[in-house]
């Protein structure tokens, strides 16, 4: 098994309506078996802040890249990050 990140455009009026939207929208695309490299195997999230210096995916893609802790385990949440209102990055890591 090996772990893939990834990243997906999310929308919702908050951020728990817009996970559970994007998770919807990747087990219609990828299934909903497990082990889908997508969102669609997430059950839950946490949301990053975007420090000012940064755009929100650039942000998000520096935190898959380092493998930051809080979204790089096979099941550790998904990431969220604010692009604007209503619209969240969601990102990390699935296996495949």
């Amino acid at each position: 098994m090996t772990l893939k990140p990834f990243i997906q455009l999310v929308t919702g009026e908050s951020p728990e309506r817009a996970f559970d939207t994007g998770t919807h929208a990747a087990k219609l695309a990828f299934g909903n078996g497990g082990f889908t490299g997508t969102l669609a195997d997430k059950g839950d999230f946490v949301i990053i802040r975007c420090p000012k210096h940064y755009e929100p995916r650039a942000y998000a893609e520096s935190l898959i890249d380092s493998a930051d802790e809080r979204i790089s385990e096979m099941w550790s949440p998904a990431g969220l990050i604010q692009q604007g209102p209503g619209a969240w990055w969601a990102f990390g890591f699935s296996a495949v």
